[in-house]
């Protein structure tokens, strides 16, 4: 069976984008990716140990080595995958570690501007009546992924809190069953019951079947009618 030639595939997307000052984010974000999927990401956030003295054991030398090693391997991929620039900004004695914070430090102000343009277009979207849902949702729902790229991670439940206030009011009963019922669904899922509660608010249907759908109570057969089930009290 032919090795894998993964790693170097992965690389291609630095190598394409390369760091030049204004796309630290997605830098970062594509830089952990491929350091994840050869299981070193774990290089860019620990610093590198003390060396040891001459006296210590061998295998502690060795372990010592092998850190060296897989570090600088990280840092001179790091350093290739940056425009030129940058890459007087550092020399090849830098470890990745103290790269990272270097750069951290470098664009943290660009990343706290993106961060608040970012929120601010998140929290002013809003769908405008009969408009298409799907695409606004999408559009949200990318929001949350920039901010979690940026370091800002939306968790569900307030992306979905944003998506269901950025609706018009033809979708009040769809929002209102949507809390009645205490629904916990993902945003994919969301999505595809607003699509449905979009249908039924086009056809004059409303939307609060589409919650008795998801919620159907159970009935058990009574004689020629059906009886809806009761727990036991």
């Amino acid at each position: 069976m032919a090795p894998s030639n993964q790693p170097f595939t992965l690389r291609s997307i630095l190598e394409k984008d390369k760091l030049n000052g204004t796309n630290y984010a997605d830098w970062i974000s594509n830089l952990r990716i491929v350091l994840r999927a050869e299981k070193k990401e774990e290089i860019l956030d620990t610093p590198l140990p003390q060396e040891h003295a001459d006296n210590a054991p061998a295998t502690e030398k060795n372990a010592y080595k092998k850190a060296c090693d897989a570090d600088l391997e990280v840092s001179c991929l790091m350093l290739a995958c940056m425009e030129p620039d940058l890459q007087l900004q550092f020399d090849n004695n830098h470890a990745a570690h103290d790269m990272i914070v270097a750069l951290n430090d470098m664009f943290q102000t660009q990343a706290r501007t993106e961060r608040f343009n970012v929120s601010k277009a998140f929290a002013e979207t809003k769908l405008a009546e009969g408009a298409a849902v799907g695409p606004h949702v999408i559009k949200t729902v990318g929001y949350t992924q920039r901010l979690e790229k940026l370091g800002f991670p939306i968790g569900p439940e307030l992306a979905t809190n944003f998506i269901l206030v950025s609706l018009p009011p033809s979708y009040g009963n769809f929002i209102a069953n949507y809390h009645m019922h205490g629904a916990e669904k993902g945003l994919n899922e969301l999505c595809g019951m607003l699509k449905t509660a979009e249908a039924d608010i086009k056809k004059g249907a409303g939307s609060s079947h589409v919650m008795a759908v998801q919620n159907k109570p159970k009935f058990k057969k009574k004689g020629n009618s059906l009886e809806e089930e009761k727990g036991q009290g």
